[in-house]
This record gives C-alpha cells, structure tokens and sequence, in this order.
C-alpha cells in the first residue's frame, strides 16, 4: 500500500469519474484555509463526490448547516468497505448540532468508513478530526440492523469528534473497529470524543460507542440518552427488527468488547463527566477477553464523574473464566470513582476481574441487588465509601449487595441504607451467597434502617468463608439487627 495517510482506496474506489474534479482555484488556496463543501458538488450535484474533491484539497471543510444536497438540506454521504471516504488528516467542520445534518447516501452501510489496510500501527490513517454536526439514521422507521454504523473507523491514531451527534443509529453510533470482517487485525491509538451527544431515539439499537480495539480512548462530556436494545429474557437472535423488546439485549452505551482474537488490544480508556439516561443496556460495559489470552493485557479502565438514570444496568464487567482472576498476575486496573447512579435497575455485575477499585459512588433507588461476582471469581476487588440507598427494592431485589467468589475483597468505609426489599420482607445489605471468600476485609461500614427495610445487614447463605483470613472491625450497625456471619 502506498502512503495511507494521502492516498487512500476511498478516493479512488469507484470515483475515477471525479479523478479530474478538484478546481485549481481550491489547490492555490493554502491548506488551512477552509473549503465549503456544497461548493464542489459540480455537475454530478452529490455530497459524496463533492466530499472527494474537497479531500484532495488538503483544506478544513466546511459543512454549512442546510447546504446538504437533499430536499431539506441534509448532506448524503456513505460509505462501504469497497468504496471509502475518510483520509488522513481529513477535518470535517459543521455549523453545529442538529444545524449540520449527515446521513447515509442509498445504497451505502455508513456515514463514513476508513480501513487502514494493515496491522501495524506506523500505517494507521491519522489525524481526522470531525466537529458541530450530527450523523442521522432513522431507527424508528427502519429498525435494527446490528451492523449498520454511523461512523466504522479501523486502523485509526489521533482521531477526534467533537460536539457531534450521532442520532438515530441502527447498529452503533460510532465503531472503532479491528477490520470490517472478523479475523482482521487493526488497532485504532488515541481517540478523543468529546462533548457528543447520543441519541438512539427508541433504544433499538446496538451500541452508542463500542470499542472492539482501541488503547488511549477518552470519552468525555458526552450525552447518552434512550441507547441499546433491552431485548427479552431468554430470547436467542436478533428478533423483531422493529421491536426492541425481542430477541437479545445488546450490552448497552458504551461497550469495550474485543473479538475472540488474541491480538485484541483495549488499554486506557477514561470515560469521564458523561450522562446516560434511558438505556436498554448497561451505561459501561467491559466485555473483555481473560487477560491469559490475550498477547497484550486489558488494561487500564477508568470511570468517573458520570450521572446514570434509569437505565437496565449501571456497570457490567466480565473478564476471566471460572478462577483465573486469583491464578492471573495480569489485572485489569479498572476505577469506578465519583458517579451518581439512580433508579436503574441493576447497579452493578462485576465478575471475573482482578484489581478493581470502586469508591465514592452512590446507588440509589435500584429494583434489584448490585452484584460482585456472578459466575467466575473475583480477585484484589475495593469498594472504599460507596453509598447504597434503597438497593435491591424489589420482591426479587432482596438485598443491596451480594457477594460470590472472590479473594483479597475489601469492603471498607462503605454505608448502607434502607437496603432490601420494600416490603421488609427479610432484605440483606449485604449477602454473601456463593462460592469460597478468603482474605476479607470488612471494614468501617455503617448499616442504617431508618424505615426498617433491612432485616439482616449481613447474611451468609451459601458461601464459605475462610474465617482464619477475614478481618471484620468497625462496622456500625445503627438498627437492631441480626448480624450473621455464620
């Protein structure tokens, strides 16, 4: 492949028609001025051919808001694998959200797509910075389709959307990919998305931003609202493409989940000052590979600051199979700090992780219990001064949160309020429920009842605690209770 960053498949690809296409006028401008794109739509009067020229031009381009070839002024620009229309150094600049308006061209699977062609990082197309523009699909009139994505981008470094809305997708909003079939490798460096917004409309959709491969990923000040598809309980496939409570849920807002592939790198990624409200899925999900199976460990996770309303799930975490997380040396450093979850109906399912830190969070007014552990081990897990109010309400809540397998877990400085079932009938704030737990520390947590909700704050059902390394002390208990550690 020659130079990646300037001579691309995507601009030539089934465009030789527009290979004499760029005005000499354009090229004797200096290439920071920028370029309007409705003013090199030329005789063929489409964006997509117009978007070509104005590549070529090496200039900002320009999208003003209604200068779009459709009859309401919106630009239709796609892509396909076989037909790409993102470049090195492209800047792609609108008037704003919801003013500059993008959708898909017939005929066409995205916005926009770029492959870099190779798996080694030194020829990752670079330097594409989108900004003040929306990128549509219409869900509610076309349904799902788990793979049609707004933006698919493979093989990328320094890549930045900013004050974009991705509104209405029927796949994902934004897929930073390893290749556009299974099996390919290509790793995507340094992504910033910032003060985007996303918009799945009817949470018939798949992800708002999945990451199959990426290490140094920021998302920051971002809006998710109505993302992912709940789908049904038991439900196998994608079922009703126009009922998004059929078939199976999709992993939610933001999903980090590699493909079964060795060579699968996800490091770095900070999710920071987000909202996510009404989603199917979880806010976050890290659907990782067992870090004894990848030749570069996950790594690195950091979430903070976020506000997460009324969503299906708060965090999910999966990682290593059945004991690997205390047999591993290889952790995955995941932080949770400082985010303010609220009526969603499961806080949290952690399960299979090494070192995890969660402090400073507050659940509040969840249906059913937050979950450490769920089939696989946990291992050097912290929960340090969390609050959980009116956890685990409903009749099959029970309790605010339960505990399976896991060693080296600290539970310290931790407060739990009016945890349990609303209707008093024998919550827990927490339950230790299965498996083997060693070297516990509980620490300095305070249990509180002002309405009598919790009947236990501790309860032991059918875990066994290696009683010789667990360390209890300091915990306050201020509502007579049965504090069962047996």
């Amino acid at each position: 492949m020659s130079n990646p960053q300037l001579s691309r498949r995507s601009v030539v690809a089934g465009l030789a028609g527009v290979a004499s296409g760029v005005p000499s006028a354009c090229l004797s401008q200096s290439t920071t001025d920028p370029i309007s794109l409705p003013s090199l739509r030329g005789g063929d009067k489409t964006d997509d051919r117009a978007l070509v020229r104005a590549l070529r031009t090496g200039r900002p381009i320009h999208l003003p808001g209604g200068g779009g070839a459709a009859a309401d002024g919106a630009y239709l620009i796609g892509a396909a694998p076989s037909a790409e229309n993102l470049i090195g150094g492209a800047r792609l600049f609108g008037d704003g959200m919801g003013r500059t308006i993008l959708r898909a061209s017939p005929r066409t699977s995205y916005i926009f797509f770029c492959d870099s062609g190779s798996a080694d990082t030194n020829r990752n197309i670079r330097n594409i910075s989108i900004s003040d523009m929306t990128l549509a699909d219409d869900v509610a009139r076309l349904g799902y389709a788990e793979h049609r994505h707004l933006a698919h981008l493979n093989g990328v470094t320094a890549v930045r959307f900013e004050r974009v809305e991705f509104r209405g997708f029927r796949g994902d909003g934004l897929y930073l990919g390893s290749g556009p079939v299974a099996g390919i490798e290509r790793h995507n460096r340094d992504i910033q998305i910032l003060q985007c917004r996303f918009d799945g409309v009817n949470r018939n959709n798949r992800n708002a931003i999945s990451v199959i491969d990426g290490s140094s990923v920021t998302i920051r000040g971002c809006d998710f609202i109505n993302c992912t598809k709940p789908g049904r309980p038991g439900e196998t496939g994608a079922g009703d493409p126009m009922n998004a409570n059929s078939g199976i849920g999709n992993p939610g807002a933001i999903d980090c989940e590699p493909d079964a592939n060795a060579f699968a790198i996800i490091r770095d990624v900070a999710i920071d000052r987000c909202r996510f409200s009404g989603g199917g899925g979880a806010a976050v999900a890290l659907l990782l590979r067992p870090n004894d199976q990848v030749r570069v460990p996950h790594r690195g996770f950091s979430i903070s600051n976020c506000i997460i309303e009324r969503q299906r799930l708060g965090f999910t975490f999966f990682g290593f199979a059945g004991s690997g997380a205390v047999e591993s040396d290889a952790g995955y450093a995941v932080g949770y700090h400082d985010n303010d979850l609220r009526e969603c109906d499961t806080p949290f399912i952690i399960n299979g992780t090494r070192q995890m830190a969660m402090s400073g969070n507050r659940f509040a007014d969840c249906a059913l219990s937050a979950e450490l552990g769920y089939t696989d081990h946990n291992a050097e897990c912290v929960l340090s001064d969390n609050e959980f109010l009116r956890v685990g309400y409903a009749k099959s809540g029970v309790n605010g949160l339960v505990v399976r397998s896991a060693s080296g877990l600290g539970l310290i400085e931790n407060r739990f309020v009016d945890c349990g079932r609303a209707d008093r009938s024998g919550g827990r704030a927490i339950e230790f429920r299965s498996g083997r737990i060693s070297d516990l520390r509980m620490i300095g947590n305070r249990f509180e009842s002002p309405t009598g909700r919790t009947t236990y704050a501790v309860g032991v059902t059918g875990a066994k605690l290696d009683r010789a390394s667990c360390r209890a002390e300091g915990n306050i208990f201020t509502f007579k209770t049965n504090r069962d550690f047996g």
